[in-house]
């Protein structure tokens, strides 16, 4: 998985967290728990992970720290996964740089010199 769609993903997951703990004041529970399962949705689409779906009943007040903690649970989650891809890509990047510059030095050695002393 990319590092870019865990990013979207993570963003998505803590804009859910920010509505859980503070939703906007008009807002039926019913508008609530369809915006963030509609959140949800997308989150599970595109990181292919099992994510809870926001009933009524978790949505009232002794339910909700239930729903926080497993939110920010799932946050904790993405964001470990994508340090890794981010490292991961980091370290590709620099293998690649790596064989490139070995296949100039073996390919083009006076280039290579010559670009050194400049």
């Amino acid at each position: 998985m990319k590092a870019t769609t865990l990013h979207n993903a993570l963003k998505k997951v803590n804009g859910i967290y920010r509505f859980c703990k503070k939703p906007p004041i008009p807002l039926s529970y019913k508008e609530c728990i369809s915006q963030t399962n509609k959140e949800l949705e997308y989150v599970r689409r595109e990181t292919e992970y099992k994510i809870l779906i926001v009933s009524t009943i978790s949505w009232y007040t002794e339910n909700k720290t239930k729903l926080e903690q497993q939110i920010d649970k799932l946050r904790k989650a993405l964001h470990k996964a994508r340090e890794v891809e981010n490292k991961k890509e980091k370290r590709d990047r620099i293998q690649s740089h790596v064989i490139r510059r070995r296949d100039k030095f073996t390919n083009n050695t006076k280039g290579m010199i010559k670009s050194m002393l400049k």
